[in-house]
């Protein structure tokens, strides 16, 4: 079984999207306090890209497919949870607040621009939203390069 270099830069991709995630669980008791839905949401998104790594080495083509398709829904997910997610089980945060905190530019809840409560990065999602991007993209032209070069997987 052939494994194309498109795969092997995918599975770093998601690797890293992982290892960011499990990094913010971790360690951003902010989270975990305001927003524990969420936290397990991270987690659950940590482990599908586990997964996707592990679907990229068996089946190949398809795991390029289902990790451009995964890295398009989690972007639009991350996105969506920046500009409306205190509505949806965040506690103690106003929407200016969460997008501010997303940003890494939020001053208060005993934060500080200089990494107050961001304990990796007071830009720690703006990473993670930039990987989904690049996952997706690149998942979805290998997968479109693979369906027209066979020989390509």
């Amino acid at each position: 079984m052939a494994v194309s270099k498109t795969s092997y830069a995918l599975s770093f991709l998601l690797a890293s999207s992982a290892s960011l995630g499990a990094a913010i669980l971790a360690v951003d008791n902010v989270l975990w306090k305001y927003a524990p839905s969420h936290a397990y949401g991270l987690a659950g998104f940590t482990g599908l890209n586990i997964a996707l790594i592990v679907l990229l080495f068996f089946k190949s083509k398809i795991g390029l497919l289902f990790a451009g398709l995964w890295g398009t829904v989690e972007f639009v997910i991350l996105i969506a949870n920046m500009l409306v997610g205190a509505q949806f089980g965040v506690t103690g945060f106003t929407q200016e607040e969460l997008r501010d905190y997303f940003l890494g530019v939020l001053v208060g809840h005993g934060a500080s621009p200089t990494f107050g409560f961001y304990k990796i990065s007071p830009y720690s999602y703006i990473i993670l939203v930039s990987i989904q991007a690049v996952i997706a993209i690149t998942g979805l032209s290998g997968y479109r390069r693979a369906r027209r070069v066979p020989s390509a997987i």
